[in-house]
């Protein structure tokens, strides 16, 4: 890719320009501080939709077991012949 009407020279070369900054702990904090208000999830609402998420199914509970009800029609767990 041509840059400049003289000679071709690649467009992109690929470094970082180093900048001389000084690191702040300040500045950190407030970026940490900014990002998390900004795009961050309170940990309890995440916790709470974990739980819904992976809940398992709870087994249904144990009862006595019973002889289904009768209705007193005799014939009636048979077919009839028409």
């Amino acid at each position: 890719m041509k840059t400049t009407a003289d000679e071709s020279e690649d467009a992109f070369s690929g470094v970082t320009v180093p900048l001389e900054v000084e690191r702040s702990n300040k500045t950190r904090d407030a970026v940490l501080a900014h990002s998390q208000k900004t795009y961050g999830t309170p940990k309890a609402k995440v916790e709470k939709y974990m739980e819904k998420l992976f809940e398992r199914e709870k087994p249904p509970k144990k009862s006595d077991p019973k002889k289904p009800k009768d209705s007193g029609d005799k014939d009636s767990g048979k077919l009839h012949k028409a």
